[in-house]
């Protein structure tokens, strides 16, 4: 079993807690790229590609035991709904977001890890 990292963050670029509370919810991470979504794409076809992407993933690494699903909205509300169905846990990471302001109006935003929290069964 493994955490899977449905996203366009790859895990080494996370902070350590991230890292660490993936681990402690579904053991080693594995990185998959979010796929790119035409906007054109209408929603059965939008339905297809997150069909086709589960089981590219299930093929490569089998089935997760956690999923961090972040993207593109349709898809993710496609995948988060798939791996329900399939009794997987869906979770997406919660953030604070902490601003500094600097000279002429420019400001600094840094993004900083909280928790995973869970997708909720509709």
């Amino acid at each position: 079993m493994y955490f899977l990292n449905l996203s366009n963050h790859p895990s080494n670029e996370w902070e350590s807690v991230q890292r660490e509370a993936a681990f402690q919810l579904g053991g080693p991470i594995v990185d998959w790229p979010f796929p790119e979504i035409d906007p054109m794409a209408s929603a059965m076809e939008v339905q297809q590609m997150c069909r086709e992407e589960w089981k590219k993933i299930v093929e490569a690494h089998g089935k997760p035991r956690v999923a961090l699903i972040q993207g593109e909205f349709t898809f993710t509300f496609c995948m988060v709904s798939l791996l329900l169905g399939e009794r997987i846990r869906c979770v997406a990471a919660t953030t604070r977001r902490h601003v500094k302001q600097l000279e002429e109006g420019k400001e600094i935003r840094k993004f900083r890890f909280v928790r995973f929290r869970d997708y909720p069964q509709p």
